[in-house]
């Protein structure tokens, strides 16, 4: 069995983190690592890896990196878990994820050339953008699963939205808008799409929106 503590995982010379998830979790989404003896969350990790795609190493062997929509649904659970004691750096990663699909010619093939994609952008008024994080919204939650979605809508109202919209940045880039109310459209798009199905089974967040 590996042992953790005494391993020093490394990519591109910076240090990584190595978190156990699976058949090790009591309760679900929980760990305690004996290096640490302390609980901490996995919440969505078996979902995300389930549906990560697969990668050859040069040296043969293989790891498997999480789709964007599978980051997007740790990366949301996280600014739930961190905004609370004032970090802010998941809405980084979270404008990133929109921003990646905003940008994305392979996403815009799909919404532009298909009967859903078409329906996606009739819904936001052929806001290319806006239905680019609607259609991510909805693969969100095909990969977080209808358990893992429901308990995210469970938690979203409690969030300040108003600080997840001032902090997505996409630092280095053109084509981010530094308007708050464009931002909030973005995220209500991303919502949206996110609790279609939970909304379905009646388990979408009682607000959509949180200032």
């Amino acid at each position: 069995m590996l042992d953790l503590t005494k391993c020093d995982p490394r990519v591109a010379n910076g240090y990584a983190d190595l978190m156990p998830f699976g058949a090790v979790e009591d309760p679900p989404g929980t760990v305690t690592p004996a290096a640490r003896n302390e609980p901490m969350s996995v919440w969505g990790f078996a979902e995300v890896f389930e549906h990560a795609l697969p990668l050859e190493l040069p040296s043969g062997s293989g790891i498997r990196i999480p789709t964007v929509a599978g980051y997007t649904a740790l990366k949301l659970t996280a600014w739930l878990d961190r905004s609370v004691n004032g970090e802010y750096k998941d809405a980084l990663d979270i404008a990133a994820a929109l921003f990646w699909y905003a940008n994305s010619t392979e996403v815009e093939t799909r919404l532009y050339e298909s009967e859903h994609g078409q329906d996606l952008l009739l819904r936001e008024e052929y806001d290319l953008v806006a239905a680019a994080a609607r259609l991510l919204g909805e693969e969100v939650a095909d990969v977080a699963g209808p358990t893992r979605v429901s308990e995210l809508a469970a938690r979203w109202p409690t969030t300040r939205l108003d600080l997840l919209y001032q902090h997505m940045d996409v630092v280095g880039t053109r084509g981010w808008p530094s308007s708050m109310n464009r931002r909030q459209a973005l995220v209500r798009a991303l919502e949206e799409g996110l609790w279609a199905k939970a909304r379905s089974a009646g388990q979408a967040p009682r607000r959509m929106r949180v200032a």
